[in-house]
């Protein structure tokens, strides 16, 4: 797949991603595009429900929820002493594992995350997972409706031609 994606860098970080929705979406046996389309829903679904207070397991990766910070020196400094929630990811001990035996001893992904979270977790850091999610399925619809490839840009809008809801 070769779609280009909005607020996604340009490298091997944005390769990484296709791969793994190219491998995904073969092994569904769906269009590597539709594995986007409903990867993108199924990201507004998560955080919808964190959003609300619910954390949401996923099988063999661990759990993503939101966690009450009520420690008074991080409460004062950012929300004025009043306790606030954060998004976090908690990975499985399969998960954490698999990583541990099969990740390259590398400083690479430490220097990624690092900057990630240093850029206010990059691109997308201010803009809302929904208005992200859409974006990423207006520009699948406008390549494909168009037959554009990747990098090339259409000023005219096109709908969105799959949605479901």
């Amino acid at each position: 797949m070769k779609v280009s994606i909005p607020f996604l860098r340009r490298g091997e970080e944005r390769d990484t991603f296709n791969s793994t929705v190219d491998d995904a979406a073969g092994a569904a046996r769906i269009s590597a595009e539709q594995g986007l389309v409903f990867l993108t829903h199924w990201i507004e679904s998560v955080a919808n429900a964190v959003c609300v207070g619910k954390p949401v397991p996923v099988p063999g990766l661990g759990k993503i929820g939101p966690w009450l910070e009520q420690r008074a020196s991080k409460c004062n400094r950012y929300n004025q002493g009043h306790p606030y929630s954060v998004p976090v990811f908690v990975p499985s001990k399969g998960f954490r594992r698999q990583v541990k035996l099969m990740a390259p001893c590398n400083t690479k992904g430490k220097k990624s995350i690092q900057m990630y979270r240093r850029n206010n977790a990059g691109p997308t850091g201010k803009t809302l997972v929904h208005t992200t999610t859409q974006k990423i399925r207006e520009a699948i619809a406008r390549q494909m409706a168009v037959g554009e490839t990747p990098g090339e840009s259409t000023k005219h809008p096109v709908s969105y031609p799959f949605q479901t809801r």
